[in-house]
């Protein structure tokens, strides 16, 4: 029973790595779409 609890909580902390990794991506390209649609309102 203890392995299971170790596998489920090694996936938990896999998972918020992922979920971590994937919103700091998210929020870059966010900022370089806005940065990018700011250049072009401008010129």
């Amino acid at each position: 029973m203890e392995k299971r609890r170790e596998d489920a909580e090694k996936a938990l902390d896999e998972r918020r790595k992922a979920d971590d990794a994937f919103r700091a991506n998210f929020e870059r390209l966010k900022a370089e779409r806005l940065a990018r649609e700011a250049a072009a309102s401008n010129s």
